[in-house]
């Protein structure tokens, strides 16, 4: 049986990036500002998200805050 190497994060990425891209298509110019701005947007609603997460976290008497990286 033939095994493959794992793949490094950096190579995994770029592939679902490629498959994302592929889906999307964005036809013109617009569309693909579109798009840029609508993912900007979406990670910061992300970013929001885990800031409220870890806030309510850290106010737990006893709870510990993961270490940020």
């Amino acid at each position: 049986m033939i095994t493959r190497a794992p793949m490094s994060r950096r190579r995994v990425l770029a592939r679902r990036l490629a498959a994302f891209c592929a889906r999307i298509r964005p036809r013109n110019t617009a569309e693909l500002a579109a798009l840029v701005l609508y993912l900007g947007e979406e990670i910061d609603r992300r970013e929001r998200m885990l800031d409220v997460a870890l806030r309510a976290t850290a106010e737990v008497p006893g709870a510990r805050v993961p270490a940020q990286h």
